[in-house]
């Protein structure tokens, strides 16, 4: 493995150098004579970031993820593949911000080397992984399509590795993300990935990373590849593989973790191997306790976190009669604490027993506060698969519990109060699964009409409206501060049992399943207001059940919100905050919209055909299409006027026909001239047929008629004085 180095002198002559990673570990130790990296970082001290530096060019550019070759036109060409990827930690303006970045990528063994960015306030992580589907023994750095020297054979063609390194990216991304103090800026995924020379006089490396195993069984293509590859471990791999496939939407972070499992379990055997033999004359009856203390030291210098450790000591021997938990949890507890170095200064600013519990929490859980639903979530500190869950008040107990029965004199509020605190990082699940999934469509497959074609109905532009009410409600998720929100809400009509919630559920992806919302009490206000910012999609079940007085009011207003304003429990002034969700709706009954002005912002879909439940999406390819659309081909997914006028046209045959107009329609016809009809005024006309009717038409329902009569297609009205007249003629009944 070497990494390229190119730099560029006076004459704009580009200039290339391949050297071990050995060799820029010890070369970013001290600064060049210039002092090229200090001048940068005045720089960025008085000006906040590089730009606008005019010495740049003179730092050196270091590629680590590729070795790079110069042509004879002077072009710089990919050679080879180095099974690197290269994570950057942003905006650390503290020294114990990027010492506690580098500390905590030693943790993980596939870490080859950690060290501070050009501009002094950052951490580049350099990740060792590999093709986690080549069959082979070797450790080393062999990946995909080993070449001899442990590097990618680029006879294959550079877009399987490009496929390969966006894969490996977001897995290592998935694992380190859930370890490292600070969140992680994800970058744009390419092979050419670059840093500028920098300056750590204590840059973290290790020599002889343990891969990070990556799937690439779902990566898209058609290929065979042949290789043998030797790591700079012991023994050698070789691999013969041959593929077709599409990818069928996988949870990237599960993927992650049984990666990064595989890598522990491996590290797990060697050390329980190398343990028993080291006890192998230990006396029976102390035997087992001193296997678990030997094994617990070797699994810490290796660099396996203490819950991790816990949970493979303990899959390994659950089933053993002598096996307790208490007294395994002790042994690595006491073990881990006399192993793991700990720095001089860790008790310096926050007492003993606070650090405690902090260490405590984190070495038991890995915690995330969820930017849209506003709480806290956590998951056990291990690669045992396991959805996020909130932190309630019953997790809270638990982990108090679990504190004082580790020996640490704490209180609930003492947990809570770590728990609900700004020292835990921040992730938005819409954003990562978004990214996650961004390269993930074909370009051809139509993957939102395919899921618009499950509802069966025979509305000629069902999956056009469909496809721009689903980019709408992806574009509400993506881009931020937008004029209107998403003002579409297609409402399903059928009997009971057609399917129609559950293809509700079926629009959302197992990984944003948290935000589908139904049951919601419209008429709650405040409740509806918040469901807006905290979720995603709410489906409006039952919908005939909302009351007209509803529909023309707070309902056709909140549809439209861009964002909502609400004042928190406690709170002393209303704040406002972004809106996810958009609306879709179900219901049993044909006739439900009461809006006599129109109903533009429903799309009303009677079922011909139950839904066609037995549909699996392809998630990501589904939302990879969708995200594709909206940020790179910038396809319009707002309705145009004329596609408004025919969605009024259209849900004219699914309003709510009153009283009044029934009587209307049975005494009046629309005239088409006056020489054939007579103006007359709203009032009159509900004198007239109040007059027949009787007291079955109240006098407070003029108001509202005026409304419907002037949205009676063809029938003309005019203005005279302070009213409104309608051209009509008068039926003649029999006598």
């Amino acid at each position: 493995m070497r990494f390229s180095i190119v730099r560029t002198d006076k004459n704009n002559a580009i200039h290339l150098t391949l050297k071990a990673p050995e060799w820029l570990m010890e070369r970013i130790q001290s600064d060049t004579k210039a002092g090229d990296v200090a001048r940068l970082r005045q720089h960025v001290l008085y000006f906040g970031d590089i730009k606008g530096y005019d010495k740049l060019h003179t730092i050196a550019e270091i590629y680590p993820l590729v070795e790079l070759t110069k042509t004879g036109n002077g072009r710089l060409e990919i050679a080879a593949f180095n099974g690197i990827v290269m994570l950057h930690v942003g905006g650390l303006l503290r020294q114990e911000d990027l010492t506690a970045v580098k500390e905590a990528s030693k943790q993980l063994p596939m870490t080859l080397a950690a060290f501070v960015g050009a501009d002094g306030r950052s951490v580049e992580v350099l990740v060792a992984v590999e093709d986690g589907n080549v069959n082979g023994n070797g450790n080393g750095n062999g990946n995909v399509n080993g070449n001899g020297n442990g590097n990618v054979n680029l006879n294959d063609n550079l877009n399987r590795m490009e496929a390969f390194y966006r894969k490996a990216y977001d897995t290592a991304l998935g694992v380190y993300s859930g370890i490292l103090p600070q969140p992680i800026e994800r970058q744009v995924v390419s092979a050419r990935s670059c840093f500028r020379m920098t300056l750590d006089p204590q840059p973290y490396y290790n020599p002889h990373p343990t891969p990070l195993k990556v799937s690439t069984i779902t990566i898209t293509g058609t290929g065979t590849s042949t290789g043998t590859g030797t790591g700079t471990g012991t023994g050698t791999g070789t691999s013969t593989s041959t593929g077709t496939g599409t990818g069928t939407g996988t949870n990237s972070s599960l993927h992650s973790d049984m990666a990064l499992y595989a890598v522990y379990e491996q590290m797990y055997a060697r050390a329980a191997e190398e343990a028993d033999e080291k006890v192998a004359d230990v006396a029976e009856d102390q035997r087992l306790e001193a296997y678990v203390t030997v094994l617990a030291r070797m699994l810490c210098e290796m660099g396996v976190p203490e819950e991790e450790a816990f949970l493979h000591v303990s899959r390994h021997h659950i089933y053993s009669d002598d096996y307790d938990e208490d007294v395994f949890r002790s042994i690595l507890a006491a073990v881990y604490a006399e192993t793991k170095p700990q720095r001089a200064n860790d008790f310096d600013e926050v007492s003993r027993e606070t650090r405690r519990l902090i260490n405590f929490l984190n070495t038991r859980y890995v915690f995330r506060r969820n930017t849209v639903m506003g709480y806290t979530e956590y998951r056990p500190n291990n690669t045992w698969l396991q959805d996020w869950l909130p932190c309630d008040e019953n997790a809270i107990n638990g982990m108090t519990i679990e504190a004082r029965l580790a020996n640490l004199d704490v209180r609930d509020k003492d947990v809570r109060r770590y728990v609900h605190s700004d020292k835990i990082r921040p992730c938005d699940p819409i954003g990562d699964f978004l990214f996650r999934v961004s390269d993930k469509w074909d370009g051809k497959t139509d993957h939102i009409a395919m899921l618009a074609r499950c509802v069966k109905c025979d509305i000629p532009q069902w999956e056009q409206w469909f496809r721009k009410w689903f980019l709408s409600m992806v574009a509400q998720w993506l881009v931020p501060n937008q004029e209107y929100g998403n003002s579409i809400v297609p409402l399903l009509i059928s009997p009971q049992g057609d399917g129609k919630t559950t293809f509700c559920r079926m629009i959302l992806p197992k990984e944003l399943r948290w935000g589908f919302l139904e049951n919601l009490d419209v008429s709650e206000k405040r409740q509806t207001l918040q469901a807006m910012h905290n979720f995603l999609l709410i489906n409006l079940d039952e919908f005939n059940q909302i009351s007209p007085k509803l529909q023309e009011g707070f309902l056709k207003n909140v549809i439209s919100l861009p964002c909502v304003k609400i004042k928190r429990p406690y709170g002393k002034h209303v704040e406002e905050f972004r809106r996810y969700a958009s609306f879709i709706a179900t219901t049993n009954e044909g006739n439900v919209l009461s809006d006599p002005t129109g109903n533009r912002r429903f799309i009303c879909v009677q079922l011909t055909a139950p839904v066609d439940t037995a549909y699996k999406p392809n998630y990501e390819a589904l939302y990879g299409q969708a995200f594709t659309l909206i940020m790179r081909h910038k396809e319009q997914w707002w309705f145009t006027a004329e596609e408004t006028k025919a969605i009024i046209a259209h849900n004219r045959n699914f309003e709510v026909t009153p009283p009044t107009i029934q009587y209307f329609n049975e005494y009046y016809d629309i005239a088409e001239d006056e020489s054939d009809g007579q103006w007359l005024s709203p009032t009159a006309i509900f004198d007239h047929l109040r007059h027949i009717a009787g007291s079955g038409l109240k006098a407070n329902n003029v108001a509202a008629f005026g409304r419907y009569l002037k949205n009676i297609p063809g029938l003309k009205g005019r203005r005279m004085g302070n009213s409104r007249q309608y051209l009509v003629r008068e039926k003649k009944t029999e006598e």
